[in-house]
């Protein structure tokens, strides 16, 4: 029964075409928080999580992308805006999510209206820490994973936002409305409306629209 569910849903990961599209709506409609209409989910795309989930009208996400959250966490967890862990993935209307991104959406995620991330973004509402903030002569390792020390925090992309390709951004992180962050760009803090924002760290180098 195991292989037969593996198979099935191998099928309706990776089926193309038109009748690929049809079936991953059709499977996925019963399968996640809330659905919309108008989705097209190109082959590749992996979903983990799909209760918390909740994806809005006329989105386009194209191949190879992984969109991922839950509630099940292990190890200690560092949340610097103080308020509660929500899980959620909340992609708004009129979104076109581009090849090859990674959504991690455990410290919550959410993605307003008219947003465009370009090939190969990462959001990443959940991250290793590489020391233990409360005591830094601690020794700590990545593995196993139960014991680690992870970053979390809400992502908000708020609408009309465009990431450039390959853009990251890291956890408890805002970025303001009508905002452009360039190809490249690492986003570890919030941007305020309108930010034309480049850099590793991203800042706002002069507003998007005058």
């Amino acid at each position: 029964m195991s292989l037969i569910k593996d198979i099935i849903l191998l099928i309706v990961i990776y089926l193309p075409g038109k009748t690929g599209v049809k079936l991953r709506n059709i499977v996925y409609k019963r399968k996640f928080k809330s659905y919309g209409k108008d989705i097209v989910i190109q082959p590749g795309v992996v979903f983990i999580g799909h209760e918390n989930i909740s994806i809005g009208d006329n989105v386009k996400i194209d191949h190879n992308c992984l969109i991922e959250s839950g509630d099940k966490l292990q190890g200690k967890l560092i949340n610097k805006s103080k308020e509660d862990i929500d899980h959620q993935i909340i992609i708004d209307n009129n979104i076109h999510i581009c090849r090859d991104s990674q959504l991690i959406g455990y410290g919550g995620l959410h993605i307003e209206n008219n947003c465009v991330l370009s090939s190969g973004c990462k959001l990443y509402s959940l991250s290793n820490m590489p020391n233990d903030p409360d005591d830094n002569k601690k020794i700590i390792s990545l593995m196993p994973y139960n014991e680690s020390i992870f970053y979390i925090g809400e992502i908000v992309l708020k609408e009309n936002v465009w990431l450039g390709l390959n853009v990251i951004v890291m956890p408890n992180v805002k970025i303001g409305k009508n905002s452009f962050v360039t190809s490249n760009s690492i986003v570890l803090n919030d941007l305020s409306d309108n930010s034309y924002a480049k850099g590793s760290p991203a800042n706002q180098i002069k507003n998007r629209f005058e």
